[in-house]
């Protein structure tokens, strides 16, 4: 009876630590919304920070999603920049005021120059998830199971690794 205690404890230990491996190792979904892209793992949304920490098994993947984060702050300084560089002669001329649109111009530049900057983020986070999910199967494992049957003295038990 010790030993059937013993094996069922064996047996629930292995479906649990497959199940916990199978949701920390899913593979990960890009979904286009309207502000860019959303990353998604068993189902779940990822912000940025999650995101870095699941790519964290894979330091190539991680890495390169690295790359990604560092042209972030350009791509936003210059987008915020040019965002209120064009919204402020618009206020002006929305207010009465008399509008300079020399202003708006050096607005749209500075958002075109941020666009290189995005496309790049898109570009690097797109081979880091590539890079993780290729590399999940490669190494995938197969899963545990467990099979009841029946033998000549009774019922059997049978633990496929």
């Amino acid at each position: 009876m010790k030993k059937l205690y013993a094996l069922l404890i064996v047996v629930l230990l292995a479906g649990y630590v497959n199940h916990v491996n199978a949701q920390s190792q899913g593979e990960i979904v890009v979904k286009r919304n309207a502000i860019g892209n959303a990353y998604f793992l068993n189902g779940q949304l990822l912000s940025r920070n999650e995101l870095l920490y699941v790519l964290e098994s894979n330091p190539e993947a991680k890495k390169e999603l690295k790359i990604a984060y560092r042209n972030n702050a350009p791509a936003t300084i210059l987008s915020y920049a040019g965002g209120f560089l064009i919204g402020y002669p618009i206020g002006a001329q929305l207010g009465g005021g008399e509008p300079n649109w020399k202003v708006a111009g050096v607005g749209l530049g500075l958002m075109a120059l941020s666009f290189p900057f995005t496309s790049a983020i898109r570009k690097h986070e797109h081979n880091a998830i590539s890079i993780y999910n290729n590399g999940l199967k490669k190494t995938y494992k197969s899963k545990v199971d467990l099979q009841l049957g029946y033998a000549g003295n009774g019922a059997a038990l049978k633990l496929v690794f």
